[in-house]
Parts: structure tokens; sequence; C-alpha cells
């Protein structure tokens, strides 16, 4: 983990988008990963939605 703390990153249009999504408010590592894979899932699921992430910027 590095100092700026964890982040979902995606690319979008060939471009590099992160997220915070609140993981760094979860101090147990098996937890930490269990609800990052739930955002991954979760945000793969909105882009095929048609979600934009160049419309809004989402940060914890």
């Amino acid at each position: 983990m590095s100092d700026s703390g964890w982040y979902v990153s995606i690319y979008y249009n060939g471009k590099l988008k992160s997220y915070k999504a609140g993981l760094n408010r979860i101090s147990d590592l098996k937890q930490r990963k269990k609800e990052a894979k739930v955002f991954m899932k979760f945000m793969a699921e909105e882009l095929r939605k048609g979600w934009n992430p160049e419309s809004i910027n989402v940060h914890d």
C-alpha cells in the first residue's frame, strides 16, 4: 500500500480515472480487499449501463 492509500482505477477514453470509494477507512486488510472487489464490480456494471466517468468526479 502506498502513502496515498488505496484506489480503484479505470481507463476511460485513454485517461486514467481513480476513485478512493472509502476503502482507506477499512483497517482490516481482508475486508478492504473484499470491498475493493465489490466496488470494482459496481464500477464495471455502471460502465456497462452507460455511465461516463468524465461526467462527475467521485471521491471519498
